[in-house]
């Protein structure tokens, strides 16, 4: 599957800068389920806060994932989704969320992933946090495969 998100109303040409490949070295599960979490809350980051900048940009994010929280509970694209912040390592799919990034004023920028192989799949730039929550979630199913029942 390509790295495009699928697309959006705000057609941005905006990439991640960041290089990302998929480790071959690790055992792709056979079928993912529909849950997400952050990627700094699965790897357990914990920022460094030793100046007053680093705690601001730290406030910021924190009111930003919970921007994005609230959007990603009303959205009907993302019913069917769990947002993993208790277990987050039992998640199949991670995220990032940035507001701003690289000077865009005004715009979020997203990026999606797997867990279990640190592959990019599928990021985008959007006008608020709304259309945030709804193109990860479809770019989410996408890669779920909710296209019909499950025989065993």
């Amino acid at each position: 599957m390509g790295s495009k998100p699928p697309s959006s109303a705000s057609a941005s040409t905006w990439e991640p800068k960041w290089q990302t490949i998929a480790d071959k070295s690790k055992a792709a599960k056979p079928h993912l389920s529909s849950t997400i979490t952050f990627s700094d809350d699965w790897v357990g980051f914990a920022p460094s806060l030793d100046d007053d900048e680093q705690k601001r940009l730290n406030e910021q994010d924190i009111h930003q994932k919970e921007q994005f929280l609230e959007a990603f509970r009303r959205m009907p694209e993302c019913k069917g989704t769990t947002f993993m912040r208790s277990k987050p390592k039992s998640a199949d799919f991670d995220m990032q969320i940035f507001n701003g990034l690289d000077g865009r004023a005004g715009k979020w920028q997203w990026v999606l992933y797997r867990t279990d192989t640190f592959e990019r799949l599928a990021f985008g730039e959007e006008a608020d946090v709304n259309s945030v929550a709804k193109n990860v979630c479809t770019a989410l199913r996408t890669h779920v495969g909710l296209a019909g029942g499950e025989v065993e």
